[in-house]
């Protein structure tokens, strides 16, 4: 709900602590990623995505999987990272 919110920095941290409770869930693994790119640490992102996108179950549509391969893509071209992004002030 945070990230829909556009509050990235306080979903941060229960995301995290949701992939450590299911590192293998592939729905956790793809949020981790949003809440990362929104916070322009886009290496990690991509990293993210990349282990839900191995996570995902076998039988897993090509749409939802369509999904995540776009969402990867998206992750490699268009993030920002946090320091370019957003001049930090005084």
């Amino acid at each position: 709900m945070y990230l829909l919110q556009g509050r990235a920095a306080d979903a941060a941290p229960l995301i995290a602590r949701a992939v450590e409770l299911a590192p293998y869930n592939a729905s956790m693994l793809d949020t981790l990623a949003a809440v990362q790119a929104k916070l322009g640490r886009c290496s990690e992102a991509v990293a993210s995505e990349a282990r839900a996108i191995d996570a995902l179950p076998e039988g897993t549509s090509a749409g939802v999987r369509f999904g995540y391969e776009d969402r990867l893509a998206r992750y490699r071209t268009r993030c920002t990272p946090a320091a370019a992004a957003s001049p930090r002030g005084p």
